[in-house]
C-alpha cells in the first residue's frame, strides 16, 4: 500500500509524469494527468499546493543526517515551478531538470524518512469506492426521513463535506478525510443540545451519529506508541477492510440508545475500538515485543532456585 504522506505523493506525480514519455506536451497537460485531474486551470493550483506540503513535510523530519541537502533539493524544485509557467511551458524542461537533479531519489528516501517517523498508508481504491457507497447511502436515508427540515438540511450539508473528501482523497490523504469527520463530530457536539427531542430519538440521525464516531475512531484508534510494549511488525501490513467500519458503527449504534451525549459515545466506543482491534492506518499490526534476555535468565534463575 502506498505511504500516506505528501512527499511520496509528489514523488508519485512527477514519476508517472515522466515515464509517460510526453516531454513535447504543456505541463500542464502531463502533470494533471498524472494527478488523474480534469485539464482545468484552476486544478493545477493543486499541484502547487502539493508541492507546498512536501516541502513543509520535509522541514519537519527530525534527526535525519544531512537534511539541509534534501531541502535544498526541494527549493530548487519549487523554484523551477515558479519561473515556469506550467500552462504555457513544454514538460520536458521539467522532465531535464527532475532527472539531472536526481530529484526523484531525494523525494524517495525523504518520503521513506517521513513515513518511518509517521507511518500512514492511503486507502486502497476499493476501500473508498465502498466507503463512498455507504455515505451516499446515508444520504438517501437522510433525505427520506422524518427528520425535521432544519436538521435534514444541516446533515444533508455534512455529508457533502465528506464526499467532497473523498473526491479529493489522491490530494489531500488521510489528513483531509480526518479533518473533515473530526470537524463533523465537533459540529455535533456543539449543535447536540439545540435539537428536539424527537429527532435525537430517531434512528436515522442516531445512524448517522454512529458512522460518524465510527469513521473517526477508525481514521485514528489508539497510536502504536500509547500501548506499552507493542510495535509495528517489519513486514506484515494491515489492509483496511470497509467491514470493520461498519461493524463499529453498528456497535457504536445499539450504545445510542444507553448514552444520546456524543462525548459519552466517543469514550465508549474508544474502549470498543481498542478492545477489538489495535490496528491503525499505519499499515501495520501492532505485535508484543518479546521478553528481553536478562528476563529469561532472571526467570531461569528463579525456576532453578
Amino acid at each position: 500500500m502506498m505511504q500516506s504522506n505528501t512527499l511520496r505523493l509528489l514523488e508519485t506525480i512527477l514519476d508517472d509524469a515522466i515515464k509517460s514519455k510526453k516531454r513535447d506536451e504543456p505541463a500542464r497537460n502531463v502533470l494533471l494527468n498524472a494527478m488523474k485531474l480534469p485539464d482545468d486551470p484552476k486544478n493545477i493550483l493543486d499541484f502547487y499546493l502539493i508541492l507546498k506540503k512536501a516541502e513543509e513535510e520535509a522541514r519537519k523530519l527530525n534527526n535525519i543526517p544531512k537534511i539541509d541537502r534534501y531541502i535544498q533539493v526541494i527549493d530548487g524544485l519549487h523554484q523551477l515551478f515558479v519561473v515556469n509557467h506550467l500552462w504555457s511551458t513544454g514538460w520536458h524542461t521539467f522532465a531535464d531538470y527532475i532527472e539531472s537533479r536526481n530529484v526523484l531519489n531525494t523525494l524517495d528516501a525523504l518520503a521513506n524518512y517521513c513515513h518511518a517517523q509517521k507511518r500512514t498508508v492511503f486507502l486502497d481504491i476499493d476501500f473508498l469506492e465502498k466507503l463512498n457507497f455507504e455515505v451516499e447511502s446515508i444520504r438517501k436515508k437522510i433525505i427520506n426521513s422524518d427528520l425535521s427540515q432544519q436538521l435534514k438540511r444541516y446533515l444533508i450539508e455534512k455529508i457533502e463535506d465528506i464526499l467532497q473528501a473523498l473526491r479529493r482523497y489522491y490530494i489531500d490523504g488521510n489528513e483531509g478525510l480526518e479533518k473533515t469527520a473530526k470537524s463533523l463530530m465537533t459540529d455535533l457536539l456543539v449543535i447536540e443540545n439545540t435539537l428536539k427531542d424527537d429527532d435525537k430519538k430517531n434512528g436515522t440521525y442516531k445512524g448517522f451519529k454512529a458512522f460518524i464516531i465510527s469513521l473517526v475512531m477508525f481514521l485514528q484508534p489508539t497510536s502504536v506508541y500509547d500501548i506499552i510494549g507493542a510495535v509495528p511488525d517489519i513486514t506484515e501490513f494491515w489492509i483496511p477492510k470497509i467491514e470493520e467500519l461498519t461493524n463499529g458503527t453498528e456497535k457504536i449504534e445499539k450504545l445510542i440508545d444507553d448514552e444520546s451525549s456524543v462525548q459519552a459515545i466517543f469514550e465508549k466506543a474508544s474502549e470498543i475500538f481498542s478492545r477489538d482491534s489495535i490496528r491503525k492506518l499505519s499499515g501495520k499490526e501492532q505485535k508484543a515485543l518479546p521478553p528481553s534476555k536478562e528476563n529469561l535468565e532472571e526467570n531461569r534463575f528463579n525456576n532453578e532456585e
